[in-house]
C-alpha cells in the first residue's frame, strides 16, 4: 500500500512537472521530445501521463503540430482562483511585514482613474510620522504611489493624463514638465522603484513598488512615507530594498512569474 502511495505521489510530481515545463515555455506549444528534455521523464513516461492530463483537459494538443499546452481546466481553475481571491487580505500581511522592516506608514494603493485610494493603510508607530491625505486634485505625477501605478499605465493612458491633467506644482521639487515625466516613468520602469523626495508634501519622503498579478499587470503599489529626518541615506537604502522585495513576494502570491 504504501509503494502505491509513493508511486501515486511520484506521478503527480511529474505531471506537475509537466505543466510547470509547458507554462515555463513563454506560451509556446512544446512538443513531447521538448517536455522530456526539460522534465527528464523517459518518453513512455511523459506520454502517459500526458495523454491523461490530455483527456481531462488539462494539457491540449495541436492535431496538426502534435505539440501540446496548456489545457481549459487550468483556465477554470484560474478563473476560480481569481474570483475568491481577496487583493486587500492577500495584501494585508505583506503590509505588516514593512510596516516591520521600516517602522514606517504603509499604504497599498490601487489606481481608480486618476485617484489611488489605499486599500490599506497602516500609520507609523512613531508618535512623529507622515500621514498621506487626500488631494482634492489629480497628484500621479507628484507621489511615489501615484507614479508608480502610472509608470505601468499603456503609453495612451500616460499621454492622455499628461494632456487631460494639470501638472501642478505642489512643491519646488514636484515634476511638472511634461517630457521630465515620461523620463521619470521610464526610470521607475526600469528600476521597479518610485520615490518621492518632497514631492507633493514638504517634509515628506517616500518610496513604491509595484505588486503584479498573474498576467504581468501592474494591480497595486506598496509603499512607505517617512519624514524626511528620519529617512537618512542608509535607512532609505534599506527601507526601498524591503519595499521591492516585499512587493515581489506579494506579486508571487498572486501568480506573477517575471518574464525569462
Amino acid at each position: 500500500m504504501a509503494a502505491t502511495t509513493e508511486r501515486g505521489i511520484q506521478s503527480l510530481e511529474r505531471a506537475f512537472d509537466i505543466i510547470d515545463a509547458i507554462a515555463g515555455s513563454g506560451g509556446k506549444p512544446l512538443s513531447l521530445k521538448e517536455i522530456c528534455a526539460t522534465t527528464g521523464l523517459h518518453p513512455s513516461t511523459a506520454h502517459h501521463l500526458i495523454s491523461t492530463m490530455v483527456g481531462r483537459g488539462y494539457l491540449s494538443q495541436n492535431a496538426e503540430s502534435r505539440r501540446y499546452a496548456l489545457g481549459p481546466a487550468l483556465l477554470r481553475l484560474r478563473s476560480t482562483t481569481l474570483d475568491a481571491l481577496d487583493l486587500q487580505s492577500v495584501a494585508q500581511p505583506f503590509a505588516a511585514e514593512l510596516l516591520r522592516q521600516t517602522g514606517e506608514s504603509v499604504y497599498f494603493s490601487t489606481l481608480q482613474g486618476w485617484e489611488f485610494p489605499p486599500l490599506i493603510m497602516l500609520p507609523s508607530p512613531h508618535p512623529i510620522r507622515f500621514v498621506r491625505q487626500p488631494s482634492p486634485i489629480p497628484c500621479l505625477h507628484a507621489t511615489a504611489s501615484g507614479k508608480c501605478l502610472l509608470a505601468y499605465q499603456p503609453v495612451e493612458t500616460i499621454e492622455r493624463y499628461i494632456r487631460e491633467v494639470p501638472l501642478v506644482r505642489f512643491t519646488p521639487n514636484t515634476i511638472v514638465d511634461p517630457d521630465a515625466l515620461r523620463a521619470e516613468l521610464a526610470r521607475i520602469r526600469e528600476r521597479g522603484l518610485s520615490c518621492d523626495f518632497e514631492e507633493q508634501s514638504p517634509g515628506a519622503q517616500c518610496a513604491a513598488a509595484p505588486v503584479f498579478n498573474d498576467q504581468g499587470q501592474v494591480v497595486a503599489a506598496l509603499s512607505f512615507s517617512s519624514p524626511t529626518f528620519r529617512a537618512t541615506p542608509e535607512a532609505f537604502a534599506r527601507w526601498t530594498s524591503a519595499v521591492r522585495e516585499i512587493a515581489f513576494a506579494l506579486s508571487a502570491r498572486l501568480g506573477y512569474t517575471p518574464a525569462a
